[in-house]
């Protein structure tokens, strides 16, 4: 599953942002056609800094692999 659904919620067919602009909701619709492409670039253009905080390098060192 996307990550883009932990920022979006899906009402009468369309997917609202929900990032927090201050006091207000984004709420940019997008219509659910089953693509995150557009919500994500929202996410990526208008909102970098939550995509950031979600996304954080691992830290943990895996054994080698052969």
């Amino acid at each position: 599953m996307s990550i883009v659904w932990d920022f979006y919620v899906t009402k009468d067919g369309y997917n609202y942002c929900q990032v927090k602009n201050g006091d207000k909701f984004c709420n940019v619709k997008y219509k659910n056609n089953n693509s995150t492409t557009n919500m994500l670039n929202h996410l990526k253009s208008k909102h970098p800094t939550v995509l950031n905080k979600k996304i954080e390098p691992c830290s943990e060192t895996v054994g080698s692999i052969k």
